[in-house]
């Protein structure tokens, strides 16, 4: 089946998402693409897509991916928005199938995908799309969506809901897993590949430059970095990592003029169930 205008089109990409590359657009859909129904013209179903002219690198990968005509790439120059609309059939059937329904933002589901390379590349893909730059936050209209997510990948972190007009939830995702995702697929948005370090690695090269040069154990390591470790840890434990005493940290603390948890503080957030490192 060739299409007129865009003779290389794939039109089963989506029948099947058997390959990374594929659950990562899915899940880039699930994000910016939208199932548009002309009731006019005998319910028309077509895929359209809409982002900012500064991810153009999206748009050009994705169109390549399925054989769209890239020179039926609309661009409006007055909001600087990049958009595609494809009335194939086949092609909309199969992605309403895998859950890119009309009027998707508070219904969407996650789907079921065979395997946990297929999700880490599905939610790159969505994280591309509703994701924020330089954290690991991803937003939906859909709160089931969100907790399905948590569910699969066993996260800790909490659902919040956004405030202001409308109604949207957030959730963090953690450095770990965003890290995982980038190793297992690294065909995604640029501007989004940010590297995580981890808690235990901060804590890690801390300690390995903390008493270089020094045979009297003198702090290397800056204000800002202790300041970071007494909020991530209780003293008790950086007395430990660096084999002093729990008053050797408080003396740092003092020296240094950094304000520290109070008595207390890390018993109250363990019984609340507070958890850090969610960047």
């Amino acid at each position: 089946m060739k299409s007129k205008f865009h003779p290389n089109l794939r039109y089963d990409y989506f029948k099947k998402i058997n390959s990374k590359e594929k659950a990562y657009w899915l899940g880039f859909l699930y994000a910016d693409g939208c199932i548009n129904i002309d009731k006019r013209k005998s319910g028309t179903r077509r895929l359209m897509i809409r982002i900012k002219r500064y991810d153009k690198q999206l748009i050009d990968q994705f169109a390549n991916a399925i054989g769209f005509n890239q020179s039926y790439i609309q661009l409006n120059d007055k909001n600087g928005m990049l958009r595609i609309i494809l009335g194939n059939k086949e092609l909309t059937n199969d992605l309403m199938n895998q859950g890119v329904v009309p009027r998707k933002s508070k219904v969407i589901k996650l789907p079921e995908l065979q395997n946990r390379d297929l999700y880490l590349a599905f939610l790159l893909g969505f994280f591309d799309g509703d994701g924020t730059e330089g954290i690991t936050k991803i937003t939906s209209g859909s709160r089931k969506f969100l907790e399905q997510i948590k569910m699969v990948f066993k996260l800790d972190f909490k659902i919040h809901q956004k405030q202001g007009k409308g109604v949207g939830y957030d959730l963090y995702l953690g450095k770990e897993l965003f890290n995982e995702m980038l190793d297992n697929y690294k065909n995604s948005l640029t501007r989004k590949r940010h590297i995580f370090s981890t808690g235990s690695e901060r804590i890690a090269n801390i300690k390995e430059n903390a008493w270089k040069g020094s045979h009297k154990r003198k702090l290397k390591m800056t204000k800002t970095e202790l300041e970071n470790l007494v909020w991530k840890l209780p003293k008790s434990n950086i007395a430990k990592i660096y084999h002093v005493s729990d008053s050797t940290v408080g003396k740092w603390c003092r020296k240094l003029g950094i304000i520290s948890p109070s008595r207390g503080y890390w018993s109250k957030k363990h019984e609340l169930g507070l958890k850090d490192d969610k960047t």
